[in-house]
């Protein structure tokens, strides 16, 4: 990365070391990863704080999908001043975290060509790339309940012990937003997912238990299920949301 100023940190439990690219660099704004290491860098060191937030929702996008948390620490800075030389600031931390990578084969499209054959082109899709996040990063920028859903989700569901009152939090603000009307919103968003009612308020009610000392809810599901629907629903309401 060539750019003045900086700032980037080592990817906590990011298991794929070997990960190389650049998935982000657009009015003068870069973000690449390397060697576990994510890097923001900026043409105006005005706008660095702002890189490094853009970066964070793109973490908490990838642990949404992978359903695996990962977290990043920006403890190293440079700047360049007017020799041309960077300046570095670097405060020490220490991670490890190891996994597997996942990769799939995906179709990628299909020709048919009647009474002959039918001939399919694939190619490897690898579930570590950050690009298969930007669909619903983009989204998260136009629309703060997705962003919202999406923080609480991989800051307080994934790969925590006690998961649901951040999955409370992640769908009663999609609720919240589909209608101000409790009830409406959950038959709202079970219907974007393709489910009844109950399949929401199952999970709503579940959560309940731990959201309050005392409440008339009662358990109806564990909370690893509660999990999986979770992210069926912010992944359903996701996909819900139009571009522009």
């Amino acid at each position: 990365m060539n750019k003045p100023y900086g700032a980037q940190g080592q990817i906590i439990n990011f298991p794929f070391q070997d990960l190389h690219e650049t998935f982000y660099n657009q009015d003068g704004i870069e973000i690449e990863v390397r060697d576990g290491i994510l890097s923001v860098g900026v043409d105006d060191k005005s706008e660095l704080e702002e890189a490094k937030q853009l970066a964070r929702l793109y973490i908490a996008a990838w642990s949404e999908r992978q359903n695996f948390k990962i977290t990043v620490d920006f403890n190293h800075t440079w700047q360049t001043n007017l020799q041309g030389q960077q300046h570095h600031q670097l405060e020490v931390v220490d991670h490890i975290g190891v996994s597997e990578r996942l990769q799939i084969i995906s179709t990628t499209h299909q020709i048919s060509i009647p009474m002959t054959a039918s001939l399919v082109t694939q190619q490897m899709y690898d579930s570590a790339s950050f690009t298969n996040d930007t669909a619903i990063w983009q989204k998260a920028q136009k629309y703060p309940t997705l962003k919202s859903a999406i923080f609480y989700y991989s800051e307080e569901v994934v790969d925590d012990e006690r998961p649901l009152y951040g999955i409370y939090k992640a769908l009663e603000a999609i609720t919240s937003f589909l209608h101000k009307n409790e009830k409406v919103g959950r038959k709202l968003l079970a219907q974007l997912a393709g489910q009844s009612f109950s399949y929401v308020d199952d999970v709503m009610q579940t959560t309940q238990i731990k959201r309050h000392h005392k409440t008339s809810s009662t358990r109806k599901i564990s909370d690893e299920e509660c999990r999986q629907r979770a992210k069926i629903l912010i992944d359903a309401f996701a996909s819900s949301l139009p571009y522009k």
